[in-house]
């Protein structure tokens, strides 16, 4: 698998709170120290086995707590990589993200300064031929084959859920002053149950697309589609055009932004 990445810290932050993994690499100190000095993307590729996982973390609850809470999400996937991605730590219910929760709520509630923070959490983790999508939070993971994106995650926040009950309409959810409010995140106090979703029948030649809300709320998904879709540019090229669209879509007020592409 060709996996590349693109993260910027927004042209007004002076922290970064996104974070991702990709196998066993994630934001170290030394790359959020480059970020936060050029204020560029940092744009990356890897390639992967068939055995993989790869995520984007947002974290929340501010300022450094939001650094560390995304930073204390990855790091344990990548501390736990070998174990999830074989026979022993892997399952179709993705019982290692619990496990991830379980660690996080207690870790966090050793200082006074982290005990509220929180993370999201989008992924896709592949073992023996399977591959499964898995997501807590609004950080997104979109697919595209055949020349059409499409959202396959949900985000778990009160606008969403709103408007899936029908009580909100999609122009009244613009509007709506807590439409970003989240129920469900890494950090959560209550059994974590994360949405799954299986992509075993995707197809070969096909993409899966992974960011933090800093890319999707700053770009529509036509926007998204019509760089993915491009014939003339390769996939590095799409993942910092994309990144640097979103930072500059909000004329420097934006959010952090990160954005996986896995080839598959």
């Amino acid at each position: 698998m060709n996996v590349f990445v693109g993260s910027h810290i927004g042209k007004i932050r002076e922290n970064h709170e996104d974070n991702y993994l990709i196998g066993r690499a994630y934001l170290n100190s030394e790359k959020i120290e480059w970020l936060t000095e050029h204020k560029e993307v940092l744009v990356e590729q890897y390639n992967l086995s068939d055995n993989f996982c790869v995520a984007v973390s947002d974290g929340m609850g501010g300022h450094e707590k939001g650094e560390y809470a995304s930073y204390l999400t990855v790091k344990y996937l990548s501390d736990h990589y070998e174990e999830i991605v074989n026979d022993v730590g892997f399952d179709e219910k993705l019982r290692f993200l619990t496990r991830l929760n379980s660690y996080f709520t207690e870790e966090s509630s050793k200082r006074i300064d982290t005990k509220d923070m929180a993370a999201t959490l989008t992924g896709v983790i592949s073992v023996k031929r399977k591959i499964y999508g898995f997501n807590v939070g609004d950080s997104r993971l979109y697919s595209y084959s055949m020349g059409e994106l499409k959202q396959i995650s949900k985000d778990n926040t009160e606008g969403q859920r709103l408007l899936d009950l029908g009580i909100l309409s999609d122009d009244e959810l613009k509007n709506f002053p807590n439409k970003k409010a989240i129920y469900k995140y890494i950090g959560i106090k209550t059994e974590l149950i994360p949405d799954i979703y299986d992509l075993t029948g995707i197809k070969q030649g096909s993409y899966l697309i992974l960011c933090s809300d800093g890319l999707s709320d700053a770009l529509s998904k036509e926007e998204i589609q019509e760089i993915v879709q491009s014939s003339v540019l390769n996939s590095l090229e799409k993942t910092k055009g994309l990144v640097e669209r979103a930072v500059n879509a909000t004329d420097g007020t934006g959010d952090n932004v990160t954005l996986i592409i896995i080839e598959l």
